[in-house]
């Protein structure tokens, strides 16, 4: 089959875009053996150096993979000005498009600068285009038992799911993780589930930390410093660290349920969640969720910037424990 001509690949994971981009390479090798490959970043706009590298030919130039990436973010001149060299076939370059916004409910918001355009429309016709919203809990899963399977990595019952359950929504940040529980296991010996204590990511920072240091009474304004001076300032963290928190409010419902058979964690840190989920009440989670999708919302719709939601979370979620200022409290 010969490869395609060009590729938008639209999801908010930067590193599930890379691996599609990678498997797309393999399956396409040149002749002369590997893809050159060249980033640009479409905030920078399309220079001198991407127009001359998409158009040159040469009898012996390297076969070159051109990789712009954040492409959601170019100005609509530099779509209008791919319409040309895309309609020409040039063997020895492959741009791959990566719109790597995050997903809106009925799917991700692409420029309409981009989905006027012909090149557009056959690509999706040629099945050029494609779209993933980023990882859910079974692709999460999926990935642990792969990461294993490669390392010839024994897991006992129970493994998989356990660190499934704790581990990001970012594939990227999976990926260093499990690396550092593969440390731990000793050779020949089994991943056990509570292997799944050493891991500790979100962004920048332990949700489940995050909440106790509210419960304890911590200054909002020191949570707020916490949230918005880490790596959640930029908006392509933002939506991973709704994720984790919305993932540690749900395994505190099922554990305040009394439904803690999926619940693939060590006991000692089922213990401290339930504990809080008791203090919290149905009313407290209830309202996590809440503040949440208004987070998400406002976010979305425009309405604030994600820096004002996070600030409205954060407030939101010290009245919840009791310690915010002029905040509803418990319910």
């Amino acid at each position: 089959m010969p490869r395609p001509g060009f590729n938008f690949l639209v999801c908010p994971d930067a590193e599930l875009v890379k691996r599609r981009e990678a498997a797309l390479m393999a399956e396409h090798p040149p002749a002369d053996g590997a893809w050159e490959r060249h980033v640009f970043w479409a905030d920078e706009g399309l220079g001198a150096r991407f127009w001359e590298t998409l158009t040159l030919q040469s009898l012996m130039g390297a076969s070159r993979a051109l990789v712009v990436r954040n492409a959601q973010s170019l100005n609509p001149s530099d779509w209008d000005k791919l319409s040309a060299p895309l309609a020409r076939s040039n063997g020895q370059a492959w741009p791959f498009f990566c719109l790597e916004g995050p997903f809106e409910r009925r799917g991700p918001k692409l420029p309409k600068a981009l989905t006027k355009q012909k090149f557009w429309e056959f690509a999706q016709k040629r099945g050029w285009v494609w779209q993933s919203a980023g990882l859910t809990e079974q692709g999460i899963l999926e990935m642990v038992r792969a990461w294993a399977s490669a390392r010839s990595l024994a897991m006992a019952p129970g493994a998989p799911e356990a660190l499934a359950a704790v581990l990001p929504a970012d594939a990227s940040a999976i990926a260093r993780e499990l690396d550092k529980v593969a440390l731990a296991v000793e050779p020949g010996a089994e991943l056990l589930p509570d292997h799944a204590a050493l891991v500790s990511f979100t962004p920048d920072m332990d949700i489940f930390a995050f909440l106790g240091a509210l419960e304890k009474g911590a200054a909002p304004v020191d949570v707020w410093r916490k949230v918005l001076d880490s790596q959640l300032s930029s908006d392509d963290m933002i939506f991973p660290f709704l994720a984790n928190l919305a993932r540690e409010t749900r395994i505190m419902w099922r554990l305040l349920a009394g439904d803690a058979s999926d619940v693939r964690l060590p006991p000692f840190v089922i213990q401290a969640k339930t504990a809080t989920a008791r203090r919290l009440g149905w009313a407290g989670l209830a309202r996590m969720w809440e503040l949440m999708l208004a987070a998400d919302l406002g976010i979305k719709s425009g309405e604030r910037t994600p820096e004002q939601s996070l600030e409205l979370l954060v407030g939101g979620l010290a009245g919840i424990f009791g310690h915010g200022a002029g905040a509803p409290g418990r319910r």
